[in-house]
């Protein structure tokens, strides 16, 4: 009896390895499985159940697995699966590939990860997939379920530019509740593009400010991931990955909901404000780096309304650009530009202002 349930077990896995998945598969071809879709309505979906066996992607999923980071939020679920490493030749025959999962929380690409077989069947590509490591979590085909250069939303409010300054903390703007997630093209007031270069807190109408750190694509890139930063005290204190698409004439970018609860936005290329034209005047005699505070009772804090501003007078003809000794400017801790001053082909730039405390 021991000997003939052993042999039995035996040939049992002989078979079920020598099952030819380029014959004897079965079709994922859901829209919503599409590296594309972006899910709006947090429905996400799971293959925590599903039947260990060969899979073919086909359909509106797309033609084969997704082979490079998809954004957390797509494919219908919370971390889309992804084959990390090359589809296999013909010649190759059936080789094991490292299936990532992205979590956006923090924004790893590879979170969680399990080993599958695929096999190249000359016209297209199967799976022997088993079920996920845990849910949300979902395997991923190539398609593209929107064309955002055709499908896409127009982001154009003047807040939203780089160069707006928010005087008042109580009209911040978030795009964590107000944003839908899918395609969006900047235009307006708001810029042609999204801004790729690090934006300054309080600006682009919100606390943390998103740039696009990288750069924009060519039209033959095609569909790219590209990281999105958020300035806080650091220029990319958070981030969250995307993806972007040259259309020829313009870009647009495939916009997921925000991890973040407050006062994160995404933010256009365009300087609201020309500050060669509108700024206020600092010219205080006893804002000069060379004035210095006798008595403590006389320390002055700046308690400036955000906007541009231009030295001039007895302040000086611009911020002073090195280390100013404590109890100088009319205060305790001076400011002061810690960096050369910008040449006019460069327009404007980020600077960094120190305080000096010692």
């Amino acid at each position: 009896m021991k000997t003939f349930i052993v042999l039995w077990v035996s040939l049992f896995l002989v078979k079920g390895s020598q099952v030819d998945g380029c014959n004897n598969y079965t079709v994922l071809s859901e829209a919503d499985r599409a590296q594309g879709h972006i899910e709006s309505n947090n429905n996400y979906r799971c293959d925590r159940d599903l039947a260990r066996g060969w899979y073919r992607f086909q359909g509106a999923a797309g033609d084969r697995m997704a082979d490079k980071c998809v954004p957390e939020g797509h494919c219908g679920t919370h971390a889309p699966g992804w084959l990390n490493g090359e589809h296999p030749t013909v010649a190759e025959g059936v080789v094991t590939r490292k299936v990532c999962y992205h979590y956006a929380w923090p924004d790893n690409c590879c979170y969680w990860s399990n080993n599958i077989t695929v096999r190249n069947c000359g016209a297209f590509f199967v799976y022997e997939l088993q079920k996920t490591p845990s849910c949300n979590l979902r395997y991923c085909g190539n398609g593209s379920a929107v064309d955002g250069c055709k499908n896409y939303t127009v982001l154009s409010e003047a807040d939203r530019a780089q160069g707006h300054i928010v005087i008042n903390a109580s009209n911040y703007r978030s795009d964590r509740y107000g944003l839908v997630p899918g395609w969006y093209r900047f235009q307006g007031a708001a810029g042609h593009r999204m801004a790729d270069k690090c934006v300054p807190m309080h600006h682009c109408g919100t606390r943390y400010p998103g740039w696009l750190s990288g750069a924009h694509p060519t039209v033959a890139e095609g569909v790219v991931i590209r990281r999105v930063c958020f300035s806080a005290y650091q220029c990319c204190n958070w981030y969250q990955n995307i993806r972007v698409k040259n259309c020829g004439a313009y870009f647009v970018y495939a916009l997921p909901r925000l991890n973040y609860n407050h006062f994160y936005r995404y933010c256009g290329n365009k300087s609201d404000v020309d500050g060669c034209h509108n700024y206020t005047v600092l010219s205080e005699a006893d804002r000069a780096q060379e004035h210095i505070v006798i008595n403590a009772s006389n320390y002055r804090r700046d308690y400036l309304v955000p906007g541009w501003y231009r030295f001039q007078g007895a302040a000086g003809d611009r911020m002073a650009d090195k280390c100013i000794p404590m109890h100088h400017c009319g205060t305790k801790y001076p400011r002061w530009l810690n960096g050369t001053h910008p040449t006019v082909a460069e327009g404007a730039v980020l600077g960094r202002v120190c305080y000096t405390v010692n």
